[in-house]
């Protein structure tokens, strides 16, 4: 099952236990039963929209992992390069890269430092169709950095690189996606994604 599926199961078997909890002994027989049938549409109503907004991601995902950040590194470490490889269906096509530092779910940390990732995204040849560095800045109003999207044209299908390397000290992880507008057969997510 995918991930938005068990949001929603999870999402209606709560609604339905709490609805089950909230004055079941304090209300007529008929309040409660309405109660309860409104909370499980609208558990059922958040596990459709999980599942089908999941599906969406998937469809057009054409690559997606979180790599290990920094943390704990010793202080003049250089900075770790995760090199990952994936397969380019559409040359010629637009392809999205997006890209922040984060901490895994599941925490309750917060971003509290700006954080500066180096990407790359190569063809077969080692020809750099990405090569940028960007500093993600942090928020007091949000858990995680903000995120920067990298556009690029693959000019040949097969296997293609992302290099990802995060240069600030105590970057967690690095999450980065790849979309294809035209569609992915088979699109894998990141686990816990």
């Amino acid at each position: 099952m995918h991930a938005g599926t068990w949001i929603g199961l999870v999402a209606l078997a709560t609604s339905g236990a709490f609805a089950a909890w909230i004055g079941w002994t304090t209300r007529p027989v008929r309040a409660r039963r309405v109660k309860v049938a409104l909370l499980c549409a609208a558990g059922a109503l958040m596990a459709a929209w999980a599942s089908f907004t999941d599906d969406n991601l998937r469809a057009e995902t054409l690559f997606e992992v979180v790599a290990e950040g920094n943390l704990g590194l010793a202080p003049g470490t250089p900075a770790p390069e995760h090199v990952q490889r994936f397969v380019v269906l559409h040359p010629g096509v637009v392809h999205k890269l997006t890209v922040y530092p984060e901490y895994p779910p599941p925490t309750a940390k917060r971003a509290r430092f700006d954080a500066e990732v180096r990407v790359q995204v190569l063809d077969q040849d080692g020809v750099a169709l990405v090569d940028a560095s960007h500093v993600h800045t942090h928020s007091r109003y949000r858990r995680d950095w903000d995120s920067v999207r990298y556009e690029f044209t693959p000019t040949r299908e097969g296997e293609h690189t992302l290099v990802l390397a995060p240069l600030t000290a105590g970057i967690p992880a690095v999450h980065a996606r790849i979309v294809d507008p035209l569609g992915v057969p088979n699109g894998r997510r990141a686990p816990g994604w």
